[in-house]
C-alpha cells in the first residue's frame, strides 16, 4: 500500500511528466510553425523504386505539420537518366526540392531539374553515398517473399492502400486522387493511370502493362 508521501511524490512526478510532455509538444509545434526551410522528413525505411511512395507520404505529412506550405509532386531525371519523383515545396516566398534520399535543397535561380541534379551530385560526393546507392540498387527484391515485405513497408509509409497477390507478385493499390489509381510493385516501381476500376483488376493490369505477367 502506498504511503501518503509516496502518493504525493507520484502525483508531483505525474505533473512533472505532463508538464514536460506539454513543453515538448509546444516546442515541436513552434519548430515547424516557424521553420525557415521545409523539413526533409526522410523515411525511416527504404524501399526499392519507391520514390513516388515517399513523395506522396511526404506531401501528406507536410500538410499536417506545415499547412501553409504548398507542395507538388514532379518528375525529374536521375543522374543515370531514369525517371524520378520529387516534391517541390513553396513557402516563405521561396521554393525547394525535396528528394527521398538527398533531402531538401532551395531552388535558387534554377529550375527543378537543375536543383535536383546539383543536390544529387553533392550528396554523392559525401563519403559512402555512392556505395549506399549501389547497395540499394543491388538489393532490389528478387523473390516473392522479399517483394511482399517491401510492399508491406510501402503500405506502412503511405498509410493507405490495398494489397493484392497476383501470381508471384504482390501489389499495393491506392487512389492518389479521386480520378487516378496507382499500383506499386518493388521490382518496377509505381504505375499511375486515370482509370476507375476494381483495385485487384488494376493491380493485374499494372503487372500486365509492365510485362511481369502474361495475359490470360
Amino acid at each position: 500500500m502506498n504511503s501518503p508521501l509516496s502518493l504525493v511524490l507520484n502525483g508531483r512526478a505525474g505533473e512533472a511528466r505532463a508538464s514536460l510532455g506539454a513543453f515538448i509538444a509546444v516546442t515541436v509545434w513552434l519548430t515547424f510553425a516557424h521553420a525557415a526551410t521545409p523539413p526533409a522528413l526522410l523515411d525511416a525505411k527504404h524501399i526499392s523504386n519507391g520514390c513516388l511512395i515517399s513523395a506522396t507520404a511526404y506531401v501528406a505529412r507536410l500538410a499536417n505539420e506545415l499547412p501553409e506550405a504548398k507542395t507538388e509532386i514532379v518528375q525529374v531525371k536521375q543522374l543515370d537518366g531514369s525517371g524520378h519523383s520529387v516534391v517541390v515545396v513553396s513557402m516563405n516566398g521561396k521554393s525547394y526540392v525535396r528528394d527521398w534520399l538527398v533531402g531538401v535543397r532551395e531552388i535558387s535561380g534554377e529550375n527543378v531539374q537543375s536543383a535536383y541534379t546539383s543536390a544529387a551530385r553533392a550528396w554523392l560526393r559525401l563519403s559512402g553515398s555512392a556505395e549506399k546507392v549501389r547497395e540499394m540498387n543491388e538489393s532490389i527484391p528478387a523473390t516473392p517473399t522479399e517483394r511482399s515485405k517491401e510492399v508491406a513497408i510501402a503500405q506502412e509509409i503511405l498509410g493507405t492502400g490495398e494489397v493484392f497477390t497476383v501470381g508471384s507478385y504482390t501489389v499495393l493499390v491506392w487512389r492518389p486522387t479521386p480520378k487516378t489509381m496507382a499500383a506499386y510493385e518493388p521490382s518496377v516501381g509505381t504505375m499511375v493511370a486515370e482509370v476507375d476500376m476494381h483495385s485487384e483488376r488494376f493491380a493485374r493490369s499494372a503487372l500486365l502493362t509492365r510485362g511481369l505477367i502474361a495475359s490470360r
